[in-house]
């Protein structure tokens, strides 16, 4: 059971590296609310820049990996936040937001952490087998096991989440409730195949000799070039509108390209114009 001094240990982590963003990385923060409510196999939970929450059960199996992984972790999602704000990659299916992207992982490493998505924690203690779901990418045909929760998600919207970019996934077979070991072992056994059974060859009819086609002189269409692309053309918008207001706020500048642009003035037309400008400014500050 998590009991007080660990978690005065995991208050005093947490603001001293918050501290050390506002220091280091010119953030601008306060001390978060700290929470040890989480259950299941997740480590940790950031939300925005002002909340965590923690696994108990798992903070006090793995107390040690906590302080070196997990807590950096999720305040490095807190520092990103509060720095870079929500953030967007652009797709041909619209705006994806981006958690572990480029900014989190210098920041992780700034903070002194390993830029790690996932953590290897024996979560037998808390993980709760849910139904397993078996789909298969379109792109590239990898099966994939999803839970219950992103299976009841894809059937109301099939484009929440994808294997390759731009490629929906395809329902292939449900599992019932097993572990992820389980479901790997199902998904890779296969179904017992009969040996095939040689049949005997049928008689080759007589072939008929053809007469050689003539042979169609094609002429090559001259090559068009292309206009400029969607990328390149954001990209020079936001480099016009830079040079004739250097000193334009971020806010401002998501405005001014959602007006270049005709986006609509929704959560989608702003979801698309940070995806813009995240996507012009790291090519002119790298």
């Amino acid at each position: 059971m998590l009991n007080l001094a660990q978690k005065q240990e995991v208050s005093a982590q947490v603001k001293a590296l918050v501290e050390l963003a506002n220091s280091k990385l010119n953030a601008n923060m306060g001390l978060p609310n700290i929470k040890f409510d989480l259950r299941g196999s997740t480590a940790g939970t950031a939300r925005g820049d002002f909340e965590l929450d923690f696994n108990a059960q798992l903070l006090v199996d793995n107390f040690e990996l906590y302080k070196t992984d997990t807590i950096i972790h999720e305040v490095a999602h807190l520092v990103d936040h509060n720095i870079n704000g929500s953030q967007y990659k652009y797709t041909r299916r619209g705006p994806q937001r981006v958690s572990h992207g480029p900014t989190w992982k210098n920041i992780m490493r700034q903070l002194g952490g390993d830029p790690t998505r996932t953590h290897n924690m024996d979560v037998s203690k808390t993980a709760q087998p849910k139904r397993k779901f078996i789909y298969v990418c379109d792109c590239c045909k990898k099966e994939l096991t999803l839970t219950s929760v992103r299976h009841n998600k894809l059937l109301r919207n099939p484009n929440q989440y994808s294997h390759c970019i731009g490629y929906n996934l395809t329902f292939k077979q449900a599992l019932g409730k097993v572990s992820y070991a389980e479901a790997a072992q199902m998904k890779n056994t296969k179904p017992a195949t009969k040996p095939a059974t040689k049949a005997t060859p049928k008689p080759k009819a007589p072939v008929a000799k053809k007469t050689p086609a003539k042979k169609k002189v094609v002429t090559k269409k001259p090559t068009v070039k292309k206009g400029k692309t969607k990328t390149e053309l954001v990209l020079n918008a936001y480099q016009s509108i830079l040079k004739s207001k250097p000193a334009i706020t971020r806010p401002d500048m998501i405005k001014a390209l959602m007006k270049k642009f005709k986006l609509a003035n929704d959560a989608k037309g702003k979801a698309r114009g940070a995806a813009y400008y995240n996507q012009s400014k790291k090519v002119v500050e790298a």
